[in-house]
This record gives structure tokens, sequence and C-alpha cells, in this order.
């Protein structure tokens, strides 16, 4: 399973909630990326949309999981998404071609899945 996963909102360092705290201790900081797209801000929270036609970009950080299986399953259920939640689920989580430092790096982003 892809280790790589890239954050752009509550989940990114510096953030001290519960769920934050229990990614950063189970995953490494790679650096900063990019994808080609845009954010909502939805109040207290963003949400990226990808579109590889976009002029803009979303810019967030890079992590490589020590357990992605385990790890994308906590992070599912905190951006609500599973058979608990009410479809349709805000966010979507897929991987996304993400650019560090004139690399790119597949990574699992969580994407805005609503109009």
């Amino acid at each position: 399973m892809n280790p790589f996963i890239f954050v752009y909102g509550t989940l990114k360092r510096g953030h001290k909630n519960p769920v934050a705290r229990h990614f950063h201790l189970h995953a490494e900081w790679i650096g900063t990326g990019k994808f080609a797209g845009t954010i909502k801000h939805l109040g207290e929270y963003p949400a990226a949309i990808f579109d590889p036609a976009a002029e803009s970009f979303v810019h967030g950080e890079i992590f490589k999981m020590n357990d992605p299986f385990s790890l994308l399953k906590i992070l599912d259920h905190y951006e609500g998404i599973g058979p608990e939640f009410p479809l349709p689920h805000e966010y979507i989580r897929a991987t996304c071609p993400v650019t560090m430092e004139g690399k790119t790096i597949d990574c699992w982003v969580y994407l805005f899945n609503r109009n």
C-alpha cells in the first residue's frame, strides 16, 4: 500500500487535535509539496479539489506513514469516510500527483466530494 500522504489542513504539523497528534507519532514528515487544484474554506477546516488543469495549487505537507493500512483507517474515520457515515461523504480518499522539489510523488489525499 502506498505509504505517502499529503495533508493540507487540520492534520498538518503544529495542529494539536488528538488525531493529528496520533498521526504525527505514526508518520514521518518528508517535506512540503503542492498539487494542481483549489481550496474551499468550510469554516473551521479547508477542503481541497484536485484539478490537473488548474493554474492554482493546493499547498501542504507530505508524510510517510509507518503502517498505512492501520493509519488510513483512523484518518478515514476522522474525515467521515466509512459505512457509518451518510452518503455522499464530504471527502473521498484518492491518490494525486504531488510535486516536491521538482519530483512527483503519488500521495493519498482527502479531497472534497460535494458541489
